[in-house]
């Protein structure tokens, strides 16, 4: 049996749910999927959406915990797959002769939000009460993990998180990256941008580099809540083009051919994107924090930014970088050692002989 949290953007931790669902050849359970978006995604056939649609409650972390808390579901499966940060609670609810496994893509961050962070940005009376969600989350998300076999984190930022705000220990287990079909194709000049359109994956800070700087262009591909703002905003930039959602296979030929890949999230806690784009030869510009601190580890993955860099740091990191065949070589082979046949070797070898 497996389950994720939900299906609302196609991002790097449902698109792994989408391969780990087509892998294993079973069915990808989720409180709610969002239809516009899934029904043209490959795989989307294997999503079962329960039809919680948690987003309309006035406290949707609150709708999404108890969903989860209360499933008990009825299945011949020998294990549980539990992903995401929400399923995993209903690990709590498992028989004892099945096999357990917690794979968090990420960390849930509003554990240790502050009753001053909270009232600052939606008044004392929703602090306080989200606040009590928290402390609620926590000791069920720590039964949940008490009734587990098996626990793991995308990446050893991840793994520190839990252990500093949480006191949970967890291993290490790389997402799987589709490697197969990128490849070092001669660049057709465009830099490419494959982040969501969210504040936390500051796009906006990309966009504003590439106004400054015409004479380069700029493939932003993806969607998100801030796609017909920034689509508005830039609509005079004819050196910008913004592809929207894209297929996997759409997404390997724009990778293949691009200049380089910039990727610019705060504090990533893994980041596929980076490593897609090095199995296509392509350098990195990205930020030294998180995950990418995982994955562009050498100076010929590409260039990282410092977390406090500004717009000049930026844009002279786009004007003097440098496309070398030899680097590109180098990196196709750095980004196999996160080939998706070794995460699946690894959860196989699991979910069939977890102790």
């Amino acid at each position: 049996m497996f389950w994720y949290d939900h299906f609302l953007a196609n991002g790097g931790a449902e698109q792994v749910s989408l391969q780990i669902s087509q892998h294993l050849d079973i069915t990808v359970h989720t409180a709610w999927a969002d239809p516009a978006l899934f029904t043209s995604l490959n795989g989307h056939e294997r999503i079962n959406s329960h039809n919680h649609a948690f987003k309309q409650h006035k406290f949707p972390t609150w709708s999404l915990m108890s969903f989860y808390r209360s499933q008990k579901p009825r299945t011949d499966a020998p294990y549980w797959l539990l992903t995401g940060v929400f399923s995993p609670l209903m690990m709590i609810n498992k028989p004892k002769h099945k096999i357990g496994v917690i794979y968090f893509h990420t960390f849930p961050s509003f554990v240790h939000e502050t009753y001053e962070q909270l009232s600052a940005s939606h008044g004392r009376l929703k602090a306080l009460v989200f606040r009590g969600m928290c402390k609620l989350y926590t000791q069920w998300l720590k039964k949940a993990v008490a009734k587990s076999n098996r626990v793991f984190v995308n990446s050893h930022s991840v793994q520190k998180r839990f252990k500093q705000y949480l006191g949970i220990d967890a291993e290490v287990l790389y997402p799987p990256v589709e490697v197969g079909g990128l490849e070092h194709c001669p660049t057709k000049g465009y830099f490419l941008s494959s982040a969501r359109l969210e504040p936390n994956k500051q796009v906006e800070l990309i966009l504003a580099a590439f106004e400054k700087r015409p004479m380069h262009t700029l493939f932003v591909a993806g969607g998100g809540t801030l796609l017909q703002e920034m689509k508005a905003k830039y609509a005079d930039c004819k050196n910008i083009h913004f592809l929207g959602w894209q297929s996997q296979s759409q997404m390997k030929t724009l990778y293949n051919y691009s200049k380089a890949l910039i990727y610019l999230p705060k504090n990533e806690y893994f980041g596929i994107a980076p490593v897609e784009a090095m199995a296509a030869g392509k350098p990195v510009i990205s930020v030294a924090e998180g995950g990418i601190l995982e994955t562009v580890t050498d100076p010929r993955c590409g260039s990282l930014l410092n977390p406090g860099f500004t717009m000049d740091d930026l844009c002279h990191a786009i004007d003097t970088l440098s496309v070398d065949d030899e680097e590109a070589t180098f990196r196709q082979k750095h980004a196999r050692q996160f080939d998706a046949e070794l995460f699946y070797q690894s959860l196989t070898t699991v979910l069939t002989n977890s102790e």
